[in-house]
């Protein structure tokens, strides 16, 4: 009987823990170690930050195969044979990493100390609950800048617009020309003219120089501005 070591629970880990047939889970030890007892559902995390109702995290407990066992741990380092954890350590035959991603600041000075990332449902959550303390304590809407209109940017800015109307000036950020510059024109156009009837202030062609505390400086047709 092979340790077989499964690390994270995000996506690739429970897609490859849900392929297996059941003789397999049955012949090996298999064990899944995770920070937490619930899988994010990363495409709607922009939903928890704008604080919309949904489920947007999942017991493990409810999606993994009773023959996986599961363990809460911090992964501190990979070794030959062994994974050592805050807890304790984890002897395997075979490994599977699926320890999900970091954020990418792409050399943006200021991000780490003054932007947020969209990592998991408790962070997100913490997010949310910023948003709605400042709402509180400002006496005029909120100046909220989203950064890059990529699917996640514009997930993210077309939620606060729905959840915060009138409590919230937003501005979203694209150093392309368009957003959505994976889609079709004609998907991205659809897009544009949805979130500026939304009152969602779209800057294009704005490339993200540094993020300060109360602002963000970008460079669009070779001036810069804030």
């Amino acid at each position: 009987m092979q340790e077989i070591l499964i690390l994270g629970a995000g996506y690739a880990s429970l897609a490859f823990v849900k392929s297996l047939p059941k003789e397999v889970l049955q012949a090996h030890s298999f064990t899944l170690v995770s920070k937490t007892y619930q899988h994010s559902v990363q495409v709607l995390l922009h939903d928890v930050v704008a604080g919309l109702p949904g489920r947007h995290a999942l017991n493990l407990m409810e999606i993994l195969p009773p023959q996986v066992r599961l363990v809460q741990d911090e992964v501190l380092e990979i070794k030959e044979g062994i994974v050592v954890g805050r807890k304790q350590e984890y002897p395997y035959t075979k490994l599977i990493v699926g320890l999900g991603f970091a954020s990418e600041s792409f050399g943006v000075a200021g991000v780490e100390e003054h932007a947020h990332a969209l990592l998991d449902h408790r962070q997100c959550q913490e997010l949310h609950q910023k948003l709605q303390s400042a709402m509180q304590e400002s006496q005029k809407p909120l100046e909220v800048v989203v950064c890059g209109a990529g699917f996640s940017g514009v997930e993210l800015v077309g939620a606060l617009a729905d959840a915060f109307k009138g409590r919230v000036h937003l501005t979203c950020l694209e150093a392309m020309p368009k957003i959505l510059p994976m889609f079709s024109p004609k998907l991205a156009n659809k897009a544009q003219e949805y979130l500026q009837q939304l009152g969602v202030r779209l800057k294009v062609g704005a490339k993200i120089l540094k993020c300060l505390e109360k602002g963000v400086i970008v460079e669009a047709g070779g001036n810069k501005s804030k």
